[in-house]
């Protein structure tokens, strides 16, 4: 009687162990999932004098666009010269219909400041849809947000946009003692996509 009641016991202890396996790993999963449904992971190449370097590329279908890309844009520590440059596309996987898109630039995390100036921290967007290149001035981290790249631009069937993002801690004349070692950290997201006709 008393090995029955342990036996049962020890069933439900691990009957309990295996919901708890389980449920951690559906959540994990759907975690999993809404991230890759969130951002654009794009190729990733960071360069720092003293830093390594990192490729991740994943590829996500949203809303009919297909994008790859990588790792946020990161600078750590950074010293005037650092750099961190990633390309990324996007394709519409569509026989028949067009689609629209649009792109911004998200920052995740700006310690630097504009005290000695301006221009210091700049993204820079080519290629795709961009006829010349977008600037965007991150210097002053305290008032940093979103920006908009380009906003419902039409991509025809089958085809694909290739654009290049790059954060430069530019060497100015200044000593630019205030930003040295800061940390600057931002993304890519879709915005829109919108399935049109192949007239549109």
């Amino acid at each position: 009687m008393e090995n029955n009641n342990r036996n049962n016991y020890e069933n439900g202890e691990n009957n309990n162990k295996n919901k708890i396996v389980l449920f951690i790993l559906g959540v994990a999963t759907v975690l999993v999932a809404l991230i890759g449904a969130t951002f654009a992971y794009f190729t990733s190449v960071i360069s720092k004098p003293n830093g390594d370097q990192s490729v991740l590329v994943t590829t996500t279908t949203v809303e009919g666009v297909t994008y790859t890309a990588s790792d946020p844009l990161v600078l750590v520590d950074a010293v005037p010269g650092d750099y961190a440059e990633t390309t990324f596309t996007i394709s519409n996987p569509n026989a028949s219909a067009n689609v629209k898109y649009g792109l911004k630039f998200v920052p995740d995390l700006d310690d630097f400041t504009n005290e000695e100036g301006d221009n210091q921290l700049v993204i820079t967007i080519t290629g795709g849809q961009i006829m010349e290149s977008k600037k965007i001035d991150y210097t002053d981290g305290e008032n940093a947000v979103e920006q908009i790249i380009i906003d419902e631009v039409s991509l025809a069937a089958s085809e694909t946009d290739e654009y290049t993002v790059r954060v430069d801690f530019f060497e100015t004349e200044s000593v630019q003692n205030t930003n040295q070692g800061k940390n600057f950290a931002g993304h890519i997201e879709v915005t829109q996509s919108i399935i049109t006709t192949s007239g549109d």
